[in-house]
């Protein structure tokens, strides 16, 4: 592996040629909106939707309408397992919501661990950072379109909901097999 020197300017060559493949999707569409968690940085709200073969991008995807016709603009910020946070034995996923207007609100999405290892081995797929996102970003779709627990900020998923979830998933990987 070469490291090369930044240019005069101070970009980086590796990091423009990125830049440029990906500039012409998702980037050059992106808008700001302001966010004071992090002091003065800035959170990418994403211009476009972006899906892999029909397959759910959970890093950021466009959820809705609620019941009361709002669309969301969502992104992914982090999986974690609670037991570091909250002492749960679960997997928290944490998503931004930010909605037309450009109001801010955040989901945790907690996956009981015991249930996800459960429906894993019933359905004898890995247990995943990718597999659980994706679960949590399928239910987090449904809040939105039911106004389901909109008002909580931490939602627990049941067993049930998680095969549901789980078998969506599944079709949908498997229709992506089938068409190559």
């Amino acid at each position: 592996m070469q490291i090369a020197a930044a240019d005069a300017d101070g970009a980086d060559p590796y990091l423009d040629l990125a830049r440029a493949r990906i500039g012409n999707g998702l980037f050059s569409e992106a808008k700001f909106a302001g966010s004071n968690q992090f002091g003065d940085e800035q959170m990418w709200v994403p211009g476009t939707i972006v899906k892999y073969g029909g397959m759910l991008n959970f890093r950021e995807f466009e959820a809705g309408p609620d019941p009361f016709g709002r669309k969301f603009n969502v992104l992914f910020k982090w999986l974690q397992t609670a037991i570091s946070i909250r002492h749960a034995d679960t997997v928290d996923v944490k998503f931004v919501l930010v909605d037309e207007n450009g109001e801010r609100a955040e989901k945790t999405i907690a996956l009981p661990h015991a249930e996800l290892q459960q429906v894993s081995r019933g359905i004898n797929r890995g247990l995943d950072d990718a597999w659980c996102a994706r679960i949590a970003a399928h239910h987090l779709l449904h809040l939105v379109a039911t106004g389901e627990d909109m008002e909580k900020a931490l939602v627990t998923l049941s067993r049930n909901e998680i095969e549901i979830y789980a078998a969506e998933i599944a079709t949908q990987e498997k229709a992506i097999l089938q068409a190559r």
